[in-house]
């Protein structure tokens, strides 16, 4: 198959009923499960986007924090960018869709595989991390050796 063309398995189960006259029945689902088995391979991208507001939690443990920095993360800004070349990720995960809520939740992501040749992002002084705010600069300087190094010591316990 080639590489761009995408191919949605799905099963299923049939129920054979003999001798009924009449069936009724309800149900609701309030949660549904999926399994996702993903290889994604990406020769560059680049993106440049004009306005952002962002509000939330990143547990990147164990990574370091001069390699994905954990905790609060608050910020809002004009201008945002993030590049990546010859990237690779593998892996799976299990997601829950909750219907009623209408929230999707990472209950396990396992990664087989992570590389790139270079890594970037800004996103201005305001984006902060637990209070603080990022060096862009020494960020993109050091994220290639330093995920190589924490992906290489800790890749069994990324998940």
């Amino acid at each position: 198959m080639p590489e761009n063309v995408y191919q949605l398995k799905r099963s299923h189960r049939e129920i054979l009923v003999t001798g009924l006259s009449t069936l009724s029945y309800s149900y609701d689902v309030n949660l549904i499960t999926l399994n996702v088995l993903f290889d994604l391979k990406i020769g560059s991208l680049k993106i440049d986007g004009n306005g952002f507001n962002v509000e939330g939690w990143i547990d990147a443990r164990p990574l370091r924090q001069e390699t994905l920095p954990s905790g609060n993360i608050t910020g809002s800004g004009t201008t945002a960018s993030f590049s990546v070349t010859d990237g690779e990720i593998k892996g799976n995960a299990v997601l829950f869709v909750n219907l009623i809520g209408n929230k999707v939740t990472i209950r396990t992501l396992n990664i087989e595989i992570a590389s790139f040749s270079s890594l970037s992002m800004n996103f201005g002084p305001d984006y902060l991390v637990s209070g603080q705010p990022i060096d862009w600069a020494t960020w993109n300087t050091g994220i290639k050796s330093n995920f190589d190094q924490d992906f290489a010591q800790f890749k069994d316990e990324v998940t």
